[in-house]
This record gives C-alpha cells, sequence and structure tokens, in this order.
C-alpha cells in the first residue's frame, strides 16, 4: 500500500485526458497528523488535536467540502487538499506566498490559470458564489441550471 503522500503525488502530477477537464479547487492547509513510528495517528483523535493551532480552520473545512462536493458534485470541480510542509508543493508555497498558520485557496480555470484566491477562511456563501460562476463562465453550468438547484 502506498503512503498517502505518494498518492496525493501521483494525484497531483498525472495526466489528465482533454475530456476529464475541470476546475480545481485547491486547499493549501496544515494537515493534523502525527507521525509515529510506523504508525500513522490521527492527531485529531489525541488530546492535543486542542492546541493545534489550525483546529478551528480544520474544524471549517470539514463542514465545507461535503456541503461543496454536495452542491457541485465532481463531475466538473476537482477538490484536492494540500499539505504545504510537502517538499514537492514548494513552488506553489513560493509561488502564492503561503503561510504555515494560515489556509489558502486556490480556484483554478481548466487550463490552469487562477481564477480567485481566498486567504484564511472565506465564508461558505462567497467560495461557493466564486466556483458557481466560474462554472457558469466555463460553459459547465448555465444560468438557468443555477437558479434551478437555488
Amino acid at each position: 500500500m502506498l503512503p498517502l503522500y505518494l498518492l496525493g503525488v501521483i494525484q497531483m502530477f498525472g495526466k489528465k485526458k482533454d475530456k476529464e477537464k475541470k476546475i480545481v479547487v485547491k486547499l493549501y492547509m496544515e494537515k493534523a497528523q502525527v507521525y509515529s513510528g510506523c504508525f500513522d495517528i490521527d492527531y485529531g483523535e489525541t488530546e492535543d488535536f486542542n492546541t493545534f493551532h489550525l483546529k478551528t480552520e480544520t474544524e471549517t473545512v470539514k463542514e465545507y467540502m461535503p456541503r461543496l462536493r454536495e452542491e457541485f458534485g465532481t463531475e466538473y470541480v476537482d477538490y484536492q487538499s494540500l499539505d504545504p510542509r510537502n517538499i514537492l508543493l514548494l513552488p506553489d508555497v513560493f509561488k502564492y506566498k503561503i503561510k504555515g498558520k494560515e489556509p489558502l485557496w486556490v480556484i483554478q480555470r481548466p487550463n490552469g490559470e487562477v481564477y480567485k484566491i481566498f486567504r484564511g477562511m472565506p465564508p461558505y456563501e462567497e467560495l461557493r458564489d466564486a466556483i458557481r460562476q466560474l462554472l457558469i463562465e466555463e460553459g459547465f453550468l448555465n444560468e438557468e441550471q443555477d437558479s434551478d438547484k437555488r
């Protein structure tokens, strides 16, 4: 079984076919995990999680991601949660000026061009509206479908 970080690398650098073009919602945020010997311990299940510097943001992300997936699905939107401590993400850390104690949301067009960046935790409605607007601009969603969902 491959370690989780390798699966992330494979997903990040894997080639996509043209028909699989999607908008990408990337969340750069330190993950709350502790590595001890051969075991990967979920930091959220330990008492130390109460002092984790991104505890509030982690709980907010756990609320946002399922809501976004439910509202937009995965057909046209690719959701990625990335830990900026990963050495392979170093170019992104410099490019977006990612800080360790601040989540960063990057919404990209299917061609890789950055559409919008949110520093910190934006209100859910603001994040949702940015994704919805990009889906409309890219032709994945039309105004009539959008009004039907509301």
